[in-house]
């Protein structure tokens, strides 16, 4: 059986890359410690300005059932810019992004050929763990940026209705402690949000009810990270 060190060493001898089965052969060897270790140290940091818009101090009164902390204010605008509000993109920023994303595929396949000559340079030479933690994510990397390639640009409206409706949810568990159950304080919550991002009533208009499918589908545990990194960054 050919292990990964071989499939390298043969590809850079021969100046050709690897098979695709070869690339996704396997992780690296690295120990567990030291690849969580490595992946902490490359988390990429989240940028977030401090300034937000003041319609969204009502929706915060809502949430906090008072005077909003600023980290809240702070975290709605963030939100609401990145991932509920705006507009529809234009052909050329469609065209745009998918020129960003070719050029990121193109980067992450020059990586795959020629950094593990890293693990072959010698002269005494230790290859990093950094190094290798990225060459055990790459081939993943790859093929999750080429089925990007495929698929329209866009963000379908109950995608921003479900981050609408997580963003609202985790905020007021960081709050109060607890997110509470059908409760129509929250749905006006999200209502409030929604509308304040510049997004049109769902259903017929007052019909809250609508927003309690999005709170159950709501996937939280990363807007939550968010939240929390606005927070400690205030």
């Amino acid at each position: 059986m050919m292990t990964a060190s071989t499939c390298w060493t043969r590809a850079l001898q021969s100046g050709s890359r690897p098979s695709k089965s070869d690339l996704l052969r396997g992780p690296s060897n690295l120990d567990p410690a030291t690849e969580r270790r490595s992946t902490r140290q490359m988390k990429t940091q989240i940028y977030i300005s401090h300034e937000y818009n003041a319609v969204f101090e009502d929706v915060g009164r809502k949430i906090a059932r008072g005077d909003p902390p600023l980290w809240l204010l702070v975290g709605l605008n963030h939100f609401s810019e990145t991932f509920i509000g705006g507009n529809r993109r234009t052909s050329a920023e469609v065209k745009r992004l998918r020129d960003i994303i070719e050029r990121m595929d193109d980067a992450a396949g020059l990586l795959l050929k020629w950094l593990p000559a890293y693990e072959h340079m010698g002269l005494g030479l230790r290859c990093p763990d950094d190094v290798r933690v990225v060459l055990a994510r790459l081939p993943y990397i790859k093929r999750d940026l080429e089925r990007v390639q495929r698929r329209p640009i866009g963000r379908r409206s109950d995608v921003r209705r479900k981050v609408c409706a997580a963003v609202v949810c985790e905020a007021w568990r960081l709050l109060h402690g607890k997110v509470p159950s059908r409760s129509e304080e929250l749905y006006e919550a999200c209502n409030a949000y929604w509308l304040a991002c510049g997004r049109e009533e769902i259903g017929e208009t007052g019909d809250l009810l609508n927003w309690r499918r999005h709170i159950e589908k709501a996937d939280g545990a990363w807007v939550r990270s968010v939240l929390l990194e606005v927070q400690n960054s205030i």
